[in-house]
């Protein structure tokens, strides 16, 4: 069921966006997106362009902290193209305090790494975010998956011939009270062999609910073989669209997922 509204809480007070877009070069990049003063990170994403280096780049890192999202972009396959990467933020505030919460798996060379980061009792998810340190473009996520007070990320080497240790680090974005309306909405592709574009909406409240944190699911396909191009949520939906890596001719589907709450 949804979180029903509190009888002194707000919803989304001060409900914005804030972004910023790296340099037009080739070579591995990133950019920083920061909220308005007197307002707190609510979730990040990421995108790539242009649509020519789909599928050349990695979006290695999403981490949000109070008031900023930084994210960073590798070259898997050394493009000579110029690319930029943009940093996005979902900006608001809530009843109640928020906290970061994050775990990080240890550091090793296995072919898939997955862990689970729980918000504290009585505390509710907002957003997310990931780190793919030390993997520099050998790794990429599978899957960023939310439910009201936890998220799910995996993610797996592109290869068994990459040698190097990495880690995975999940973020959850936690807040003390749940907005009104809170409830998470998800939408998933059809099966297939080619790039694709998935958008969850917001459905439960009308034009009165808003999108707060984003989530993906990359089922199928050879593991590692498909690449997050971008991976964002604005006014009422999420946007994921990821293309593959290498041509892989497996079938596979992408589900996106939606954090959703009432707008103030």
């Amino acid at each position: 069921m949804t979180v029903p509204a509190g009888a002194s809480s707000a919803a989304i007070p001060n409900y914005t966006h804030a972004m910023d877009t790296s340099d037009w070069t080739s070579g591995d990049k990133g950019a920083e997106a920061t909220c308005p003063t007197g307002t707190h990170v609510l979730s990040g994403g990421a995108w790539v362009s242009p649509e020519s280096v789909s599928g050349d780049i990695v979006i290695d890192e999403i981490i949000p902290s109070a008031d900023k999202v930084k994210v960073f972009g590798v070259e898997e396959n050394s493009t000579a193209s110029s690319w930029t990467i943009t940093a996005w933020a979902v900006c608001g505030t809530v009843h109640g305090a928020i906290h970061t919460r994050s775990l990080e798996t240890s550091w090793s060379s296995p072919p898939y790494h997955a862990l689970t980061v729980t918000c504290d009792p009585g505390e509710w998810l907002l957003g997310t975010g990931y780190q793919l340190e030390g993997a520099r473009g050998g790794a990429r996520m599978n899957a960023l998956i939310p439910s009201l007070n936890s998220v799910h990320g995996s993610a797996n080497e592109q290869a068994t011939t990459y040698n190097a240790d990495w880690s995975l680090r999940v973020f959850a974005i936690c807040a003390d009270e749940p907005p009104p309306g809170l409830w998470i909405y998800s939408e998933t592709s059809p099966s297939s062999a080619e790039p694709k574009t998935v958008e969850a909406d917001c459905g439960g409240a009308g034009d009165r609910q808003v999108a707060l944190g984003s989530g993906f699911d990359i089922d199928g396909g050879v593991r590692g073989g498909i690449v997050l191009d971008a991976f964002y949520s604005i006014n009422t939906l999420a946007r994921v669209e990821t293309a593959e890596m290498h041509g892989d001719d497996n079938e596979w589907t992408v589900t996106a997922y939606v954090i959703c709450a009432w707008e103030d």
